[in-house]
């Protein structure tokens, strides 16, 4: 009986685990790319000042770091305000994990977000690289 028990709990388990889906889908860098050339997405950048002025960053992508976003800072709520529901959220880190954090948060607040994985992803792809933080003087530190 407790193996019967435990067999139809561990079921549970494992049903549940198999189909809990994300609100958060992937994308691939490239198409990510030829939404923001047509409107239909905005890519944000969530890495530190200092990772991109290492590496540069996505050609068009906003930036807002990953903090400002988990604190509702003014800028995030502020992108948030100017995206149309009707737009993709797209964003990327280092490697994936930040901006998976980033896209759960925007999807929470009922965007269709993306985490397009790393920027190495977005260079590998060839896609256009912009060397300088885009309005970084108006960013609040």
């Amino acid at each position: 009986r407790m193996k019967s028990i435990l067999w139809v709990l561990g079921a549970f388990f494992l049903v549940g685990c198999q189909t809990k889906t994300s609100a958060v889908s992937s994308m691939s860098p490239t198409e990510a790319a030829g939404m923001l050339r047509n409107g239909f997405a905005v890519v944000v950048d969530v890495r530190e000042e200092a990772e991109i002025k290492q590496t540069g960053m996505a050609q068009g992508a906003r930036w807002i770091p990953l903090a400002k976003i988990q604190t509702d800072a003014p800028e995030w709520r502020a992108l948030l305000a100017e995206v149309k529901k009707d737009q993709k959220l797209a964003f990327y880190c280092a490697a994936g994990r930040r901006a998976q954090v980033a896209a759960e948060k925007a999807a929470a607040a009922g965007f269709s977000a993306a985490n397009l994985g790393g920027f190495s992803d977005w260079k590998n792809a060839g896609l256009p690289v912009a060397k300088d933080i885009p309005g970084s003087a108006a960013v609040q530190r």
